[in-house]
């Protein structure tokens, strides 16, 4: 066996299923080790290092679906799992996917559908794991993203980012939680006062009413071409994130906000422009430029703030 070869372990009831796959697979140059039930199948999980796991769905004491909830929440989240299955209903089908299913293969097993789904997850597999390597690797990142109105409608923007942060930028969820609400912040001004210029009587509308007003706003082709740029830029040799948000409105007179004393601050958080305030308190830094239609917050972090994957 070459030490290089990528490991599948195949679990099954079976033993003349178990040895015909092992034989198709090892064929095709993967190192393959057995099981004969779900829980020797745990226990080599646990043991060894597999690429992918190969599995019957009806076995006794242990069938594959609670097999693989097992792998799921005791082991690796992201270990591919195929369910091999004499039949595939809805409720089967439903239920595995909601526990991590990443596919299916019905019995009698197809050989050449069986490789191109072995090779197709393996694939996958490795794109994540050199995501992942250059995620370890990286000491920069300076990016720069645009939105038009309508896409803070059918988009979470600050969802999505955040799992950039946290999968991709590696920093902990505290420090992620504090410079999202931070985002939050910017974009909405950016958006509700910088280009749609809502007044307070709009903003106070019930949720339907708010969005059918908006929805209205942005059929205007002066204000849907109207771009909100975001740009972040981490730094891990000098430990800092800084996010800029800039609009194509008409700018404000942020120099007010920027002299308030932190006692201020504290008290203007349950009044209006309480996002500027939250922002003074939660970042190192805040700039305005571009006569306010461009803001920007650098926060710092130290290796507490970095993920345990990074730092071990």
């Amino acid at each position: 066996m070459k030490g290089n070869q990528l490991s599948i372990l195949l679990v099954d009831d079976e033993e003349q299923i178990l040895t015909y796959l092992q034989i198709l697979l090892e064929l095709s140059d993967y190192k393959v080790s057995i099981a004969c039930n779900g829980t020797d199948a745990l226990i080599k999980i646990h043991q060894n290092n597999y690429d992918i796991v190969i599995t019957d769905i009806e076995m006794p004491q242990m069938d594959g679906l609670e097999l693989l909830a097992r792998i799921r929440k005791t082991v690796d989240y992201s270990l591919p799992v195929i369910l091999m299955t004499g039949f595939i209903d809805a409720e089967y089908t439903i239920k595995a996917i909601r526990l991590g299913a990443s596919d299916f293969i019905r019995k009698p097993v197809d050989k050449k559908l069986l490789l191109k789904t072995v090779n197709s997850l393996i694939t996958g597999s490795k794109i994540t794991q050199q995501i992942q390597t250059m995620s370890h690797q990286l000491l920069s990142a300076d990016m720069e993203f645009q939105f038009l109105p309508i896409h803070f409608l059918e988009t979470d923007i600050t969802a999505a980012l955040t799992v950039l942060f946290k999968q991709y930028f590696e920093l902990n969820s505290c420090f992620v939680n504090e410079i999202t609400l931070c985002l939050e912040e910017m974009l909405n001004n950016a958006f509700i006062h910088g280009t749609l210029k809502l007044e307070e009587q709009t903003r106070q509308l019930d949720y339907l009413n708010y969005i059918g007003h908006v929805k209205k706003i942005i059929t205007n082709h002066e204000v849907s071409s109207k771009k909100i740029i975001l740009q972040a830029k981490l730094n891990k040799q000098e430990k800092f994130l800084q996010l800029s948000v800039t609009d194509e409105g008409n700018g404000f007179d942020f120099n007010p906000w920027l002299n308030l004393s932190e006692y201020d601050l504290h008290q203007n958080l349950t009044n209006h422009g309480r996002g500027i305030a939250l922002i003074r308190l939660l970042a190192d830094d805040i700039q305005f430029l571009n006569e306010g239609r461009t803001i920007i917050i650098r926060k710092k972090f130290d290796n507490a703030n970095l993920e345990l994957s990074e730092i071990r």
